[in-house]
C-alpha cells in the first residue's frame, strides 16, 4: 500500500509495516530514537495503534512504544499491504 509523502507513524494502522522517511521533530529527539533503531530507512511494523495509547511498534527484533506525539513527528512511506 502506497501512503503520501507527508504520512506520519500516528495515522498508520495496525498490522502494517512501513520504512521511516524522515522526522519533523527537533535533532535532540531524532537523536534519542537512533539508538533504538529508528533511523531513515528502517522497516517498522505497527503492532498497535489505539488512540489514547502509546503506539507500539517492532523494528527489526525490538519492540518499542511511542507516545502519541512522537509517532506523529515521525514520517513514513509504504511497504507492504
Amino acid at each position: 500500500m502506497e501512503y503520501s509523502p507527508d504520512a506520519r507513524l500516528a495515522g498508520i494502522p495496525s498490522g502494517r509495516t512501513v520504512v521511516i522517511t524522515g522526522f519533523s521533530c527537533v535533532s535532540r529527539q531524532s537523536s534519542r530514537l537512533s539508538p533504538l533503531g529508528l533511523i531513515r530507512g528502517a522497516a517498522l511494523k505497527v503492532i498497535r495503534n489505539k488512540k489514547g495509547h502509546a503506539l507500539i511498534v517492532m523494528a527489526g527484533r525490538t519492540t518499542i512504544a511511542l507516545s502519541r506525539q512522537v509517532a506523529a513527528a515521525i514520517h513514513v512511506g509504504g511497504l507492504d499491504a
